[in-house]
């Protein structure tokens, strides 16, 4: 198995591009070249400091919030997740659902809310070695569908005081996939920490086919020469928040995704100066102006919400201004 550690996600990105560069084997699964590296273990020291920053990348940063609401609120729905990002739908067998929805089979897993299991039986036995999700399944993943999870297993563990997490995933591609999945899962090893109320240890996320697309070789190219200035100055905020700050954070998506028009915006500013975490409220608040933004409401308007997020994504502002 070929090792990585890295210090943060975004230090382990140009560095995973250029191994894959180098190294990856070409293999063509349904006929698609890839150069891929089979397995990989990438460990992160220091997980919080999870979003990447690329400016060739460029990752869409309201999807990659909206995808974390999708998967906190347990959802399933396709027009949820296309609000955000539309290739979702090409995935959907029916047009409505997607089968592989990883809200879902973590947090309602054939009536079973895995993250809850998990907790208590972390909470019971600090050091079990039991706290497990299950995202494959095989009642559903052996038959035909257009979207079958790319992750299989999750793992938590309590050592030295600190929650790790380790991810076990079948498939990652680093242009697509490994951004958005480490912010995803890492966010819920630290709301797992959280509740256990314990700090956030390593996160090792696991792969079998961690793999580049040929075609997105240029791309890939792109950000190994770019300049990488890592402004980190916000993350230090306090982490610690209670469930009702993650509920607000969830109907704000949920409000500035589907009302906009019939809510005024001074409740939505109400909403979001009800969150007592920093961190969460400026997560609610990129939503909101991203969500407002997609609606073409004026810079007033956007500017409301743009004072309330002090977190790591003023970076993306000011860099991009552009969300």
């Amino acid at each position: 198995m070929r090792t990585f550690e890295f210090k943060t996600f975004t230090d382990s990105y140009p560095v995973l591009i250029q191994t894959l560069i180098n190294e990856g084997k070409s293999v063509s699964p349904r006929g698609m070249d890839t150069l891929e590296i089979s397995p990989v273990s990438i460990i992160i020291k220091e997980p919080l400091k999870n979003v990447i920053f690329s400016d060739s990348r460029k990752l869409n940063y309201g999807f990659m919030l909206g995808e974390l609401g999708w998967i906190l609120q347990k959802s399933n729905d396709a027009n949820h997740i296309a609000h955000y990002n539309k290739n979702w739908l090409n995935y959907s067998d029916d047009g409505v659902t997607l089968n592989g929805a990883y809200g879902q089979r973590i947090f309602d897993y054939h009536g079973i809310n895995q993250f809850e299991k998990a907790f208590h039986q972390l909470q019971k036995d600090p050091n079990s070695r039991q706290a497990t999700i299950v995202l494959f399944d095989p009642t559903r993943d052996y038959q035909p569908t257009k979207d079958k999870p790319c992750t299989n297993l999750i793992r938590f563990s309590i050592r030295e005081n600190k929650l790790n997490m380790i991810i076990f995933m079948r498939s990652n591609d680093i242009m697509f996939g490994y951004p958005y999945d480490v912010f995803n899962f890492s966010t819920l090893q630290s709301i797992m920490a959280n509740k256990l109320n314990l700090n956030v240890g390593i996160y090792t996320h696991i792969v079998d086919s961690f793999h580049l697309y040929k075609e997105q070789l240029s791309w890939a190219n792109d950000i190994m020469r770019e300049e990488r200035p890592i402004i980190y100055g916000p993350l230090e905020i306090e982490r610690k928040f209670n469930s009702n700050d993650i509920q607000t954070f969830l109907n704000v998506e949920q409000t500035t995704r589907k009302m906009i028009g019939l809510i005024d915006v001074e409740t939505i500013e109400k909403m979001l100066l009800d969150i007592d975490s920093e961190y969460w409220r400026s997560n609610a608040a990129f939503l909101a102006l991203y969500n407002y933004r997609k609606m073409h409401y004026n810079q007033k308007t956007l500017d409301k919400f743009k004072k309330l997020i002090t977190n790591e994504l003023v970076f993306i502002l000011d860099r991009y201004g552009e969300l």
